[in-house]
């Protein structure tokens, strides 16, 4: 069935066009660490609680568009790239959430055929709350917020010409966290106590997170060379070159948005989107600054300071 469905792609592929651009979007993602008053960082502090001074960092407001035309113009599909969670419908109910909302704005457009496909950027630490209102943002808001810069920026695309596909993979020995075997007993017990004295949410995760990382050691992971190194998990990064002015970065991962934001600012190409969860789920890949700070994230991360980098 895969193969017929290559095959049926390829008898009904056509010449076609391909646009390219970006609008900048800054009202619909939002850093979700915060600066406490206390000196420390929280993830999701609470909706207007003053003891949340300022976010830890920034967003990425790019939304990158890439349209696809036939022959006579038409557009016929689009990839969208940007920068925030995935998880905003809320309750126990399987959702589409706002690439859905995005997905049929789109059609609405273009016309049912009109094929998008969504490419969820960096936003590890990002999502769709404003601490600093008491309004929160739908799945529907979101993604016809993004249908609308979208269309608003057709007439500034650039139709590009003399494509280049080009690829690259490479495999990244990425640094994991350390546990004792103490820990790890501690972390199968049914029902274990507090070992950390942290919250409820995080005595939950932290025997996950340590679990995890012991089937990682069992079935991925590479062993150190001596016995006081670290254990490494062998990652994927991938590289497509569309064009001379235009690359897809696909990175493992829920990604920081610092990381995306330094390889957008260090590529060579006019146009860089990075997608974040690709081929594997590691979890969290913060800064190594964040996880001088902590937080939620940092705790959930399989790997060591540094891996992100």
């Amino acid at each position: 069935k895969i193969l017929a469905s290559v095959e049926k792609a390829r008898e009904q592929s056509a010449e076609s066009v391909l646009s390219v651009g970006s609008a900048e979007i800054n009202d619909l993602s939002f850093n979700r660490r915060y600066i406490m008053a206390d000196g420390r960082v929280k993830t999701n502090p609470g909706v207007l609680n003053p003891a949340a001074l300022y976010p830890e960092g920034p967003i990425d407001p790019e939304l990158g568009i890439i349209i696809v035309k036939n022959s006579s113009g038409h557009p016929t599909g689009g990839f969208i790239n940007f920068s925030n969670h995935t998880d905003t419908k809320g309750g126990q109910d399987f959702s589409a959430d706002f690439p859905a909302y995005l997905s049929r704005a789109l059609k609405a457009h273009f016309g049912e055929t009109f094929v998008p496909i969504y490419g969820q950027g960096p936003c590890g630490n990002l999502n769709h709350v404003d601490i600093r209102t008491r309004d929160r943002l739908t799945s529907e808001q979101i993604g016809e917020g993004l249908a609308k810069g979208v269309l608003g920026e057709l007439e500034g695309l650039k139709d590009l010409q003399g494509y280049q596909l080009k690829t690259k993979s490479e495999i990244v020995y990425a640094p994991l966290q350390h546990f004792t075997p103490e820990e790890l007993e501690w972390a199968n017990q049914t029902n274990p106590e507090n070992l950390y004295d942290e919250n409820d949410f995080f005595r939950r995760r932290r025997p996950m997170k340590i679990r995890s990382l012991d089937r990682m050691r069992k079935n991925e992971a590479i062993p150190p060379t001596v016995p006081s190194g670290e254990w490494k998990i062998p990652l994927e990064i991938q590289v497509f070159q569309i064009h001379k002015d235009l690359a897809i970065v696909g990175l493992p991962g829920e990604v920081f948005v610092e990381l995306g934001l330094a390889i957008k600012e260090a590529s060579p190409y006019k146009h860089t989107m990075v997608l974040e969860l690709t081929n594997s789920h590691i979890a969290y890949v913060p800064t190594r600054e964040a996880f001088s700070r902590g937080g939620y994230e940092t705790i959930n991360s399989r790997l060591a300071p540094g891996g992100g980098e």
